[in-house]
């Protein structure tokens, strides 16, 4: 549990406070304890989007920016949590190449993929702040949907047949015998 992650080693980096970070084929984000003579290891199970770490490199906040095999990951080790990056928020793919890294005089990372490079400054990256309004969009009895009033194409139930839409109600009473109830609901965020 002490030992590097995998004998292949991809990427190693000495931080600004002299920490060595050791980047692995399979076998996650190393830290290396030079006292001890073992490693740390950080993988998908600490939070990594996969355990193959092409490049290394340190923000001015002292974060580490590693390039995967699935997207580009913030690793932040003061309190040793990852924030992930994937296609789906914008990168050329979540697949990174192998000595494809680095960082520029005034701080912009690079980081090449297969199809292609991605360059950013880790200060104007921000997380999104705003926690999103939750909405019930369906309320359902026996995984059947509960029509409101004056509603069509919906399955009625004369007990609990809502007033208005489900998203509208503040208060839904049941017989007993409505035991079986679900929700859908949706994240409002745009």
């Amino acid at each position: 549990a002490t030992s590097l992650g995998n004998d292949s080693i991809l990427s190693m980096y000495q931080d600004s406070n002299n920490n060595l970070w050791i980047g692995t084929t399979g076998g996650g984000l190393n830290l290396y304890n030079p006292e001890t003579d073992d490693f740390t290891r950080f993988t998908e199970k600490e939070g990594l989007p996969n355990n193959v770490i092409y490049g290394i490199l340190e923000d001015t906040q002292g974060n580490l920016w590693l390039s995967t095999n699935f997207g580009l990951s913030r690793f932040d080790p003061l309190k040793k949590t990852f924030r992930n990056f994937t296609a789906s928020d914008g990168l050329q793919s979540n697949e990174f190449n192998r000595y494809a890294y680095c960082k520029s005089n005034d701080g912009i990372l690079f980081f090449g993929g297969i199809n292609g490079f991605n360059y950013f400054n880790p200060a104007e990256i921000s997380g999104n702040t705003v926690v999103p309004g939750v909405v019930i969009t369906d309320f359902k009895i026996k995984n059947k949907s509960v029509a409101f009033k004056g509603q069509t194409g919906q399955v009625h139930n004369s007990n609990a047949t809502l007033s208005k839409p489900v998203f509208l109600t503040q208060k839904i009473e049941l017989p007993f015998t409505d035991n079986v109830i679900s929700f859908d609901f949706a994240a409002m965020d745009f």
